[in-house]
């Protein structure tokens, strides 16, 4: 004779959709350029015959 084992149903919990916020993607606030009228924006002085690469440093000798 075949022992015929209990079934045990699981219950099994009914999936919810939940609704998952989307944050907005925040854009960074484009600087304004600075122009002759309006010396704002990047915060650079443009040292005469300096380089960009360095940036809030005076011009040295020894490059950046």
């Amino acid at each position: 004779m075949t022992i015929t084992p209990p079934v045990v149903t699981i219950p099994v919990p009914e999936l919810v959709p939940v609704p998952v916020p989307v944050p907005e993607p925040v854009l960074p606030t484009p600087q304004p350029l600075p122009t002759a009228t309006d010396p704002g924006g990047v915060d650079q002085p443009q040292w005469p015959g300096g380089s960009s690469d360095h940036e809030d440093h005076a011009p040295t000798g020894r490059g950046r």
